[in-house]
């Protein structure tokens, strides 16, 4: 079994998947089901691309600012962890 237990967003994954099926599966059901997922997502490379696809952005500030051509600090753009990417000249996220 993978131990998933050190990464919080993963294993909240998880829980999440197997929680509609607790009151109706047993706690070794459930266990055994948890215990399945994390060794799939660490042990299928497409489903650890898609488990790392998933997970959030978090960038720290670096501090840097956008300025105009005369130097003018100009406003962000989007608020938060707002991350735009662009796949083949299309823009995505």
């Amino acid at each position: 079994m993978t131990d998933s237990s050190d990464d919080p967003w993963l294993t909240a994954q998880i829980d999440a998947a197997v929680a509609p099926y607790r009151d109706r599966l047993s706690e070794g059901e459930i266990a055994w089901m948890r215990e399945q997922l994390a060794e799939v997502l660490a042990g299928d490379a497409k489903a650890a691309k898609l488990a790392r696809r998933a997970r959030p952005i978090s960038v720290d500030s670096s501090g840097e600012v956008r300025r105009d051509p005369t130097g003018k600090v100009l406003p962000a753009e989007a608020s938060g962890n707002v991350v735009s990417l662009r796949r083949g000249g299309k823009k995505v996220g």
